[in-house]
């Protein structure tokens, strides 16, 4: 219930041109009709979705880039945390995807 409040009020205060602000502030401007807030925070909750989804993958390709530098001059092994890596982002992708659908992910 917090996590949606939190999310929506960072977004708008970062970005406040693409972002709307929480659901119940949109509630109360008369202008809109209840189907045409559903819409635009769909959108939004798409929009929020990749934008964290690309930090999230960005932030595991550097990494990979660094773990990768550092393994050439250290001459260690990396594969095991790439392969997590790639897992992880996988598992988020995936439990982003049933969030946008069902609203919850079920365990």
């Amino acid at each position: 219930f917090i996590l949606p409040l939190i999310v929506d009020s960072t977004f708008k205060k970062y970005l406040p041109g693409l972002f709307t602000g929480t659901t119940t502030s949109s509630l109360q401007n008369p202008g809109r009709r209840p189907s045409e807030l559903v819409m635009r925070k769909r959108f939004e909750r798409v929009a929020q979705l990749l934008i964290i989804s690309t930090l999230v993958a960005a932030s595991l390709y550097a990494s990979a880039a660094v773990l990768k530098v550092l393994s050439a001059a250290f001459g260690g092994p990396v594969t095991a945390f790439l392969s997590s890596s790639t897992d992880a982002t996988i598992a988020f992708l995936v439990g982003a995807a049933k969030f946008l659908r069902y609203g919850a992910v079920a365990a």
